[in-house]
């Protein structure tokens, strides 16, 4: 189902003037254990949207002179999903891989990630993800279905527990059902940094892109998207995002990280990389 986007902003913000008989874009996303790309939380008047995606996807809209509604789509359908046309593009923390770009376009990038290993608290069989490899080769890890983690962790040979959402995958960890979950760092940090019964194993690795992908045959509309992405970079309009914070805790578990260029309570944006992602 479409949503306008309009009506769930995070922040206040005059509604956007669009062309008269312009055709809404429809934005395919996964809203459940979206935090923090898209996700709801408890308003004055039930729930809102929020996010720093959500965020984006306002300003990309002024910029486009289009409204943009959301569409609930399931995380690891989201490239099927484009390719049949259920939506104009994906964003939802959606990393480029190799396979995927076989299959829509992306955008130029916007934000750099690395992948978190987490345990329980006192793990003392390993200590980061190498050490993992040595000592539990066959260790059961848990991450998303359709992730850039997911294939990581079937390319090193662990036993994959694929889920749907990251809130499952640290449930399971904290129950003894898996030996780790590795993730996305923005999403280690908004589900797991605030349970007390688990912990950050060694420093983020592995960094990669998110893009918005759009079907191969929207050319016209990739452009239009970088374009604004450009633009936004260049003015500033993206660092000003402030949902990054919504419900996140920063202490100094996350100093290293910070000194390796992915400083946290701030998206980092790929201002250096040009071009298609």
């Amino acid at each position: 189902m479409a949503v306008p986007l309009t009506a769930t902003m995070s922040s206040p913000t005059s509604r956007p003037a669009f062309s008269a008989g312009e055709p809404p874009l429809r934005w395919g996303c996964d809203e459940e254990g979206g935090a923090p790309y898209c996700f709801k939380r408890q308003a004055a008047r039930g729930f809102e949207r929020v996010g720093f995606e959500v965020e984006i996807v306002g300003e990309l809209q002024k910029r486009l002179g289009r409204p943009i509604e959301f569409t609930q789509y399931p995380f690891d359908n989201l490239v099927p999903g484009l390719k049949k046309k259920d939506f104009d593009l994906a964003m939802n923390g959606l990393e480029v891989t190799a396979d995927r770009r076989r299959e829509v376009s992306f955008t130029r990038p916007y934000y750099l990630y690395r992948q978190q290993l987490v345990v329980r608290k006192g793990e003392a069989r390993f200590a980061d993800y190498e050490a993992m490899r040595k000592v539990l080769p066959r260790a059961r890890v848990g991450t998303m279905d359709g992730t850039a983690a997911e294939r990581l962790l079937a390319a090193a040979g662990f036993e994959v527990a694929g889920y749907p959402a990251p809130t499952e995958a640290y449930r399971d960890l904290g129950l003894g059902r898996l030996d780790a979950v590795l993730l996305d760092l923005p999403m280690a940090v908004s589900y797991a940094a605030k349970d007390p019964a688990l912990e950050f194993a060694g420093a983020p690795f592995a960094p990669g892109r998110y893009a918005i992908a759009v079907h191969p045959d929207s050319a016209e509309l990739r452009l239009s998207l970088n374009k604004a992405l450009d633009g936004m970079i260049s003015d500033g309009s993206l660092k000003a995002s402030q949902s990054w914070y919504v419900g996140l805790q920063w202490d100094k578990a996350f100093a290293e990280a910070n000194a390796l260029g992915f400083a946290f309570g701030q998206p980092v944006f790929a201002t250096s990389l040009s071009g298609d992602a």
